[in-house]
């Protein structure tokens, strides 16, 4: 089993944290996938770093708010899902790419409803199990 970052901790909602989904091991593997995968791009492993970073802060302030609103670990939330985890490193990648703000909406939106999309693709096939 792998660790969860919150340890468990429940708050004064009742609600986890995070949640048990949340491991240190995926947490580390995310980061490292993008320091990997920055050279092949071009980009430096300190940008693979930060992006690596703001994606996982990203997606854990969003598994912070699902949990808030009631939604369980693992429980799909269309939009927000993606939201937070590509603004964040779209804003950090300012500081590696030059880009618009004009850019960073058409990649946001891209990201956002692109995945969307693909979900919907990896359902039809019967490689996901809910279309979202």
């Amino acid at each position: 089993a792998f660790s969860a970052i919150d340890s468990g901790i429940t708050l004064a909602d009742g609600r986890p944290l995070f949640g048990p989904s949340k491991t240190w091991a995926g947490l580390l593997a995310s980061i490292l996938s993008c320091d990997l995968i920055a050279p092949l791009l071009s980009l430096s492993v300190d940008a693979g770093v930060h992006a690596g970073v703001a994606a996982m802060a990203g997606d854990l302030g969003t598994s912070f708010a699902k949990r808030r609103l009631g939604i369980g670990a693992s429980k799909p939330a269309p939009g927000l899902d993606q939201f937070a985890e590509a603004a964040l490193p779209l804003l950090v990648m300012r500081n590696y790419l030059p880009h618009t703000w004009l850019d960073f909406l058409v990649v946001l939106l891209a990201f956002v409803f692109g995945e969307l999309a693909f979900a919907k693709v990896l359902h039809h096939f019967g490689l996901r199990d809910a279309p979202f």
